[in-house]
């Protein structure tokens, strides 16, 4: 006897949010990935939305209905108004068996079906904004962690971090790990003449970025050129310590260039001091690039062995590390092929068969209930 595909709605809240990101890419590719599985039928209401991303699943065949806006200008709680609005009609249509929310807005509870969220990090609880700066990022992250029939965390230690705060909610956690599938080919030349250091993303606070200017001093790293990929605009402290030309800022770029730079770079350095999970560490695998990484937080849990694994407090350790994998050619490839070898395990295609089993399981639950 074949059974039928379960039917699994995604809304629209972290599409309007983002046009492109780290949130919204982990839910596109997982959507993906669930659409070739055979056994899951996503259907995407996307509503009025700001994502580049949502046409790549209508080129697989994914049921996406929505209207992407032509900019981000627009009054973004008037929109999501209305598609809040839209969506409980949009699912009175489609008769979903189950309601994956993409991000923690004040989800709608009312639809009557089983209600999964994944979170992706315990950031704003452990490292809140300053005081008098309001975030509802933790109200809402645990009244959808509450109201949700199960709770998907993107790794062991954000699970460890969400139970630790909310021990109410054991029992309806489980882990699944990211894919790894980075979208961008590598152009046939370096970006930069000299051999050169990556760091990727946003650099203040829990981040630690600033380590790095400390570390780039050390004679060891003498011959090497810092970049920092993405993230926010430099500030004048950060201008401060620019050394020469040997710390470059390069704003946002494509996927290709992305690919680039960590193709030819001699190390990703990510000293980072909290993750709920590392992308970066994780993308720099996939593509061949040798991590020097934190060994705080979920980092050794994505890094693993194939990378060096370092204190965030100590530059004198990263100096060290780095004038290694930079003399050391049998050390970089080394590095490399373990890099890459870890990150084929960690596929979309894993993430979404370990996801539509969490689905199957609450659908039968639902049904004898």
């Amino acid at each position: 006897m074949q059974h039928r595909k379960i039917r699994v709605l995604f809304d629209h809240r972290i599409f309007l949010m983002q046009p492109v990101g780290g949130v919204s890419r982990y839910f596109t590719e997982l959507i993906r990935a669930l659409h070739a599985t055979g056994s899951i039928e996503p259907v995407v209401f996307a509503g009025f939305h700001s994502s580049s991303l949502l046409a790549s699943l209508c080129d697989v065949g994914v049921q996406v209905t929505g209207l992407r806006l032509p900019c981000r200008a627009y009054p973004q709680r008037a929109f999501s108004f209305i598609n809040n609005l839209a969506l409980k009609r949009f699912a009175a249509s489609v008769h979903p068996d189950i309601y994956h929310a993409t991000y923690y807005h004040p989800i709608d509870t009312t639809l009557g079906l089983p209600l999964f969220v994944t979170v992706h990090d315990m950031i704003a609880e452990l490292y809140p904004l300053p005081a008098g700066v309001a975030d509802p990022t933790p109200a809402r992250k645990l009244a959808a962690a509450t109201a949700a029939s199960r709770v998907i965390c993107v790794s062991k230690h954000t699970e460890k971090d969400l139970l630790l705060l909310h021990p109410h909610l054991a029992g309806k956690t489980s882990v699944v790990h990211h894919g790894s599938s980075f979208p961008g080919k590598p152009r046939p030349a370096t970006p930069l003449a000299s051999p050169y250091l990556l760091y990727v993303g946003q650099r203040g606070g829990y981040k630690n970025a600033s380590l790095l200017y400390e570390v780039m001093q050390s004679p060891l790293c003498r011959g090497l050129h810092l970049v920092f990929l993405g993230g926010e605009t430099p500030t004048p402290a950060e201008l401060e310590h620019v050394l020469g030309d040997r710390v470059m800022f390069v704003p946002r770029c494509s996927d290709e260039d992305l690919a680039t730079w960590y193709r030819y770079a001699i190390a990703l350095v990510y000293p980072s001091r909290y993750e709920g999970f590392g992308m970066p560490p994780l993308e720099a695998m996939h593509s061949g690039c040798p991590v020097l990484a934190s060994n705080a937080s979920s980092l050794p849990e994505v890094v693993g062995e194939a990378g060096l694994l370092l204190d965030p407090v100590r530059p004198e350790n990263w100096a060290v590390a780095i004038g290694q994998v930079f003399s050391d050619k049998s050390l970089q490839l080394k590095l490399s092929a373990a890099g890459q070898e870890r990150a084929g395990r960690f596929t979309w295609a894993r993430c979404a068969t370990q996801v539509a089993t969490l689905y199957q399981d609450v659908f039968r639950d639902a049904i004898k209930g």
